[in-house]
C-alpha cells in the first residue's frame, strides 16, 4: 500500500435513509509555502564616485526612472552590497547607501542595480518549523529571505554555475531562523527580465 503525506484537506460524503451529509478535515503533516514573482531586468549602472565602502554614487547612460523609494541590490562581479537605500538622485544618476554584503567595489566598476520585488502575502510561517527549502530563478539573482524581529535572514544566492539553491546544505544543518518568517524580497541580478521561486517545506 502506498503511503505519503496528504496535503490540502479531505472530504467525505455519507447518505442514509435519504438523508445526506458530508465534512472535510486538514490532515496534519507537512505544509508547503510558496512564493514567486517575475523580476523586471536590472539597471546597469557604473560607480562612479566612491565616497566610502558602502556609500556611492551611480550613474546609468538612460534615464534610470527611479522613484528614489526603492530598495536595492547592487551586483557586480565579485560581490555584492544588499539592502540598499536610496539617499538621492536625478535622472541619470542615484547615491547609495549600503547596510550590507560586501563593501563597495572600486570606481568606474560596471555594476547591476536590481530594485527589490516584495513578497509578503501568502508567504508566512514559524521559522523553527523549516525541514527544506529551494529557491529557483531564471537568471541570476538573490532571495533575501527575513524573519521578525530580532531579524534573521537567509540569503539564497542563484549564479550561472549553481541555477538553483536548497537548504539544508549539510545534514543536521540548524534552522537559520528563530523568529516567524514573513517576506521575502526577491533581487535579478541580470539584464534581461526573470522570474523566481521560493519553495518551503515546514512541518
Amino acid at each position: 500500500m502506498p503511503t505519503g503525506n496528504i496535503y490540502g484537506s479531505v472530504q467525505t460524503l455519507a447518505s442514509l435513509g435519504g438523508d445526506s451529509g458530508s465534512t472535510s478535515f486538514a490532515p496534519v503533516g507537512p505544509t508547503l509555502m510558496k512564493a514567486s514573482a517575475v523580476l523586471p531586468a536590472g539597471l546597469a549602472a557604473t560607480l562612479t564616485t566612491r565616497t566610502s565602502d558602502t556609500v556611492g554614487i551611480f550613474t546609468t547612460a538612460i534615464p534610470h526612472g527611479l522613484a528614489g523609494t526603492e530598495t536595492l541590490c547592487i551586483f557586480w562581479p565579485a560581490g555584492k552590497a544588499i539592502p540598499c537605500s536610496i539617499t538621492a538622485h536625478d535622472s541619470l544618476t542615484f547615491t547609495i547607501l549600503a547596510a550590507g554584503g560586501d563593501a563597495l567595489p572600486d570606481k568606474d566598476t560596471v555594476c547591476i542595480a536590481s530594485v527589490a520585488q516584495e513578497i509578503v502575502n501568502n508567504f508566512a510561517f514559524t521559522g523553527a518549523d523549516l525541514q527544506q527549502l529551494l529557491v529557483t530563478a531564471l537568471q541570476p539573482g538573490v532571495a533575501d529571505i527575513q524573519s521578525t524581529g530580532p531579524v534573521s535572514r537567509l540569503q539564497a544566492v542563484i549564479s550561472a554555475t549553481a541555477p538553483y539553491y536548497s537548504w539544508p546544505t549539510v545534514q543536521g544543518q540548524a534552522v537559520p531562523f528563530s523568529q516567524a518568517v514573513v517576506m521575502v524580497y526577491m533581487y535579478n541580478n541580470s539584464l534581461v527580465a526573470s522570474e523566481m521561486k521560493v519553495n518551503a517545506l515546514c512541518a
